[in-house]
């Protein structure tokens, strides 16, 4: 499970300042946590349980994180987890001298606990099944750009490739990452997918890119942070029968594209689902 790792007051605060100028992340706060559901103390009865936490990564080690995957698809192998830096708990950022800020200014810098310890918003995390060590396992780019804010969105094993599939919240790209964290290959659902059904390519558009040292960004505006164009935008992953299922912000869609033989992505991207009825264009 991931969530939020939480945030603090730090030090006393004269009674001239406000408490959330002197609120930060709380870098011991877990983001990541394993629970054993095979000890919920008793048999289900519809019971709130408490299961016991096994395992908990903190924020000041990976940061905020969201999209999760293991890499086996059976109760054979113990599978390492992959989690996903992200920007949907809020993005936070301090000054140069490490005050809070709310706009961008020059030497603006990440909040700590916002991204883990030698990573960004493009990282992607791995954690040993079997001691939980953990380390960087990719930093996903676009050319030589970094991801400048918006995160990523969810992850994907396929056991059949052996690779790991991450959509990027800037660029609106599908990475598939061999169990090394090399990059393979990237999707690109705003040209090629939507082309193959007959729509204006939407290629991405560089000048969209946020910059925390820039007063134009502030964190209490998401459209201030850089996300892709939302007909680019794609978030939820899923791998079936030889094909990665994903979804589209805008329009809320379903869509897939094959997976060849030697993992590479088929040229065949087609819709599936259109999601109607959704009272507001929330990301599926």
């Amino acid at each position: 499970m991931t969530g939020f790792s939480g945030a603090k007051v730090w030090g006393d605060v004269p009674s001239d300042v406000l408490p959330i100028d002197r609120t930060f992340i709380d870098t011991s706060g877990a983001v990541l946590q394993v629970f054993d559901f095979s000890k919920l103390g008793g048999p289900p009865g519809g019971q709130v349980a408490t299961a016991p936490a096994t395992y908990r990564a903190i924020a000041g080690d990976i940061g905020q994180v969201f999209g999760t995957a293991l890499d086996s698809d059976t109760a054979n192998k113990t599978p390492n987890i992959y989690a996903a830096a992200t920007s949907l708990f809020g993005l936070q950022i301090v000054s140069a001298e490490g005050g809070r800020l709310v706009k961008g200014e020059p030497g603006a810098r990440w909040m700590p606990g916002q991204f883990g310890t030698g990573g960004g918003p493009g990282s992607i995390w791995k954690i040993d099944g079997t001691t939980g060590t953990v380390s960087l396992f990719a930093n996903l780019k676009h050319g030589d750009k970094d991801n400048s804010g918006p995160g990523l969105g969810a992850l994907a094993y396929d056991p059949d490739s052996d690779q790991i599939f991450a959509a990027d919240l800037e660029f609106g790209l599908i990475h598939r990452l061999g169990r090394d964290g090399h990059d393979r290959g990237t999707f690109d659902h705003g040209v090629s997918g939507r082309k193959a059904a007959g729509l204006d390519a939407i290629p991405y558009d560089a000048s969209s890119r946020a910059s925390i040292e820039r007063p134009e960004f502030d964190i209490e505006d998401p459209f201030s942070w850089g996300f892709a164009d939302a007909r680019r935008i794609v978030f939820a992953l899923a791998v079936a029968n030889k094909r990665l299922y994903y979804s589209v912000e805008k329009p809320l869609q379903i869509w897939s594209v094959g997976i060849n033989a030697d993992g590479s992505f088929a040229d065949d991207p087609r819709i599936e689902i259109e999601v109607t009825g959704s009272p507001s264009a929330n990301l599926v």
